[in-house]
């Protein structure tokens, strides 16, 4: 079956232009916030266990890691997030 340009491009943009279902949107950030929230629980915690064994260093550079990545990302992610409507 041959589908030309014309046909592609205006099945393109229906499927490229479909609305956001913002409440299955919403429900997917509220599940990433709850995932980094236990990721950074179970961080500090490592990072405490670390401290505690002698390790401090080692500790400090997970939690500087981890601040400047994944807090990072969680930022820019709530920022672009909450544009979507």
């Amino acid at each position: 079956m041959s589908v030309g340009l014309k046909e592609y491009l205006v099945a393109s943009d229906i499927l490229t232009e479909a609305p956001v279902r913002l409440k299955k949107l919403q429900k997917q950030v509220k599940n990433i916030e709850k995932a980094e929230s236990n990721l950074r629980h179970k961080m500090y915690e490592v990072a405490q266990d670390l401290s505690s064994g002698g390790e401090k260093n080692t500790a400090n550079k997970i939690i500087r890691s981890y601040q400047q990545n994944i807090t990072k990302f969680m930022r820019e992610f709530m920022a672009l997030t909450k544009r979507i409507k």
